[in-house]
């Protein structure tokens, strides 16, 4: 059962967010985040939506002359990507928004993309190839895509 004083804040809330309330706002600023995450990826690394669609963070890690990278697999091989300061900037504020500490652990097999705030599953390679269509105003066609004209895909 709601207090008093619960109520009071939903009516409030309701009245600044109108019907779709707070949860629907919190939403789409988490939408918005997951989305900056995923442009910025694609953008930086440039592979198609099944290569990162699919990685975990622990597929972050130090090389042993201290370059990080993000090991991604294509086909039957794996890919190291080096972890640009963009790259850098853009995880920690994603993993700050969903709540995790800004430097992924070892080992840790959170997904480097999820699909919501609310739902912590990794994003699959379809839901990640239809959002970058839909954010790029591109067709989605399951093949290599070019988002800031650096694509490494073959």
């Amino acid at each position: 059962m709601m207090s008093i004083q619960q109520r009071q804040k939903e009516r409030a809330i309701e009245a600044v967010f109108g019907r779709p309330s707070l949860n629907a706002a919190l939403d789409e600023v988490s939408a918005y985040a997951r989305n900056r995450w995923l442009l910025v990826l694609c953008a930086e690394i440039g592979p198609h939506a099944r290569g990162f669609a699919l990685a975990k963070m622990q597929d972050i890690a130090q090389r042993l002359d201290g370059t990080w990278c993000l090991y991604l697999r294509h086909d039957d091989e794996v890919q190291a990507y080096p972890m640009t300061e963009r790259l850098w900037d853009e995880l920690t504020r994603w993993r700050m928004h969903v709540g995790m500490p800004p430097m992924p652990r070892y080992g840790e097999d959170y997904p480097l993309v999820q699909r919501s705030l609310h739902d912590p599953r990794p994003l699959t390679p379809v839901d990640a190839d239809e959002i970058l269509a839909r954010l790029t105003g591109e067709k989605t066609s399951g093949t290599a895509r070019s988002v800031g004209g650096r694509n490494r895909s073959r």
